[in-house]
């Protein structure tokens, strides 16, 4: 009998019963034995009813049609009623969850339909039990209810003998070794993901069990109990399904991308105005330029670029199906080239930290999409791997997001056709998509900070990973434009794009970039470790070493003052008189810098100094006497800390 039919009922008669009327909507199949239960339901609603509207001078309590109903249904044997459990069916822990349901306050406005839902469940003929036993179990009756008691999965189950196609997920369908189909009910209408075998005790993998819960949430809340949930692989939650994490829930490998997170919501960017509609001040003073970072020495099809390490590298399409890497210092100097290599239009290149290559996308609205690896720390670059993604379509572009290790690549039927974006681990398998309308004829992509920059001729759009238009700049500048990339040293990143007729590059520069990081404007210098002009950059360099691990154990404090900190400091080596830490990127011109202990270390009467040369900070201790202190003698939980102001610029 399909319960289904009573569902109009409910709403005639305005019962506002919501768990039983879940339950019944559910479509829950019972046999003909049941029907005796349905009965007593709905005269169980019809006489609270009745009872709530007597008037005050009428007797109702000889009014008793329940009894006589159960009386009937004891004489047909018609209804199962409650078994007694044995010993060692769980008996306990079922009276414990008997005890609690009805320790639970009805629900408002006068409505008992979570004491009828309570009833139900007791009622019908339950039997405590676990997820394994249900996964062997044969030929249930149909009805028949269950309650698994598996710690973090507890709750109630019903066999839907009309299912027969619904894979079993471990949260709320479970699958007989018969076929059996049995389903959870939602008494709250939501799902908890240690339903689907998470474990939150930061060791076990729970990717699984967060993919299976997000598939079987149907939009509805999916709660994250206190615990630490370990993510080995990508998830990407839909924008319509919300996690509701308890607040001790910690989750580890950077893997989960929930739109809902505060990181993936759009408050600002650093990169850019906030509000580019007008970007002209009242006095007509521009709110962002772009700054000249520098023309290119070479001529030719200038493509896509990247940055990495102080170094542009800028793709050439050669023609024939061929294209050349070129790669620049922060002056615009050319230090290395590829030679001919076959990855097409070379539309658009990103640099993955994780192996030092460059990946390049063919590009072009009329050719299928490859994307291509290429080692550019060869004696001879070359092309190491080939990832095709033809079944995707034309106009190729990529981005790689270097926090998660994760491969972005934008296709279309055309250069003017319906936009695809697909997230793909470095195997080409697809983990997440989205589409979007055309914005325009595609030139570059990047991604930073959890935003995807997707800049089409003389605009960038900003996106999260869900393909929602966050903002939306134009770039006012002459030509044809070619690539972008998030470039600056380490403590400046800034938005550079690509244009052509002259080949150049320009750096974006805004009131939010000034004043979230230092300014990026080149400034002119000369030093006498170089050969003429160089372009320097200002630069503010703070970071702390400490002995926290263990007396003499000096490591990089475990602290954070500026962008990507942990890319500053390259190596610490110790001598018995004193700590040098070479640094990624060297001063060329130094105007201030200072060095301060911590009080443990004053309190041991002992002074530190240190001195700046290129990319060497020399750090030295001394005693009352002027003398030196052998760095490995320091005791531990003491800390120095070192501020140094000057100019950088990139090696060659």
């Amino acid at each position: 009998m399909d319960c289904r039919i009573f569902g109009p009922f409910l709403e005639l008669y305005n019962l506002n019963r919501p768990r039983l009327k879940s339950i019944l909507q559910e479509g829950l199949v019972l046999s003909t034995r049941t029907v005796g239960l349905i009965v007593i339901v709905f005269v169980l609603m019809f006489s609270s009813a009745a009872y709530a509207e007597a008037p005050s001078d009428v007797d109702v309590t000889d009014q008793n049609p329940i009894a006589e109903v159960t009386e009937s249904a004891d004489h047909a044997d018609e209804i199962p009623i409650a078994e007694e459990l044995a010993p060692g069916d769980h008996a306990d822990e079922m009276m414990e969850h008997d005890q609690r349901v009805e320790e639970e306050p009805a629900e408002s406005n006068g409505d008992h339909g979570a004491g009828i839902m309570n009833w139900l469940l007791n009622v019908l003929s339950v039997e405590v039990t676990t997820i394994a036993d249900l996964r062997a179990a044969v030929n249930p009756a149909a009805g028949s209810v269950y309650y698994v008691t598996d710690q973090g999965q507890s709750g109630h189950f019903y066999y839907d003998p009309s299912d027969t196609t619904s894979p079993d997920n471990t949260g709320t369908v479970i699958v007989s070794s018969s076929g059996a189909r049995f389903k959870r009910f939602l008494e709250n209408g939501e799902l908890n993901v240690q339903w689907f075998g998470a474990k939150g005790n930061g060791v076990h993998d729970d990717t699984q069990a967060f993919q299976l819960a997000i598939a079987a949430s149907e939009g509805k809340n999916i709660n994250i109990p206190a615990g630490t949930y370990v993510l080995n692989q990508y998830v990407f939650v839909p924008a319509d399904v919300k996690l509701v994490y308890a607040e001790n829930a910690v989750i580890l490998g950077n893997k989960l991308i929930d739109p809902n997170q505060v990181q993936f919501k759009f408050d600002g960017n650093p990169y850019m105005p906030d509000n580019v509609a007008n970007f002209m001040e009242y006095n007509g003073v521009e709110k962002y330029v772009f700054d000249l970072v520098f023309h290119l020495p070479d001529s030719g099809n200038m493509q896509g670029l990247t940055y990495y390490n102080g170094y542009y590298y800028v793709g050439f399409d050669v023609g024939g199906g061929n294209g050349v890497i070129r790669k620049y210092n922060g002056a615009g100097k050319k230090v290395k080239e590829s030679g001919p290599i076959a990855i097409g239009h070379a539309a658009e290149l990103a640099y993955r930290v994780s192996n030092n290559r460059i990946y390049v996308a063919n590009g072009g609205g009329t050719f299928p999409t490859y994307v291509y690896e290429v080692n550019m720390d060869a004696a001879t670059p070359s092309i190491t791997k080939t990832l095709d993604f033809t079944a995707l379509g034309n106009a190729g572009l990529l981005a790689i997001d270097n926090d998660r290790d994760l491969l972005l690549v934008h296709t279309a039927p055309s250069d003017s056709g319906q936009l695809l974006f697909s997230f793909s681990d470095f195997n080409g398998n697809i983990l997440h998509q989205f589409s979007m309308p055309n914005q325009g004829v595609p030139q570059g992509l990047a991604i930073s900070q959890n935003q995807i920059y997707y800049y089409t001729n003389n605009k960038i759009t900003i996106l999260d990973y869900f393909g929602n238009i966050m903002n939306v700049m134009p770039v006012p500048k002459s030509g044809e434009s070619e690539g972008l990339t998030i470039s600056g040293d380490y403590l400046t990143p800034s938005i550079t794009v690509g244009y052509n007729a002259p080949n150049r590059l320009y750096a974006l520069r805004s009131v939010e970039n000034q004043s979230f990081f230092h300014t990026y404007q080149p400034v002119s210098s000369v030093n006498m470790a170089d050969e003429g002009n160089v372009s320097l950059i200002p630069k503010i360099l703070t970071f702390a070493l400490n002995t926290n691990a263990g007396a003499g154990d000096w490591r990089p404090a475990e602290w954070v003052n500026g962008y990507n900190f942990k890319n500053i400091v390259k190596s610490v080596t110790k001598t018995s008189t004193e700590i040098k830490v070479t640094l990624h990127q060297p001063f060329k011109s130094i105007g201030y810098f200072d060095i301060s202990p911590n009080f443990k270390l004053l309190s041991q009467g002992i002074r530190v100094g240190m001195d700046v040369m290129d990319d060497q900070v020399t750090i030295r201790f001394y005693d009352g006497s002027n003398n030196f202190v052998n760095p490995n003698n320091i005791p531990n939980n003491c800390t120095v800390k070192i501020l140094v102001i000057g100019g950088m610029h990139i090696n060659e």
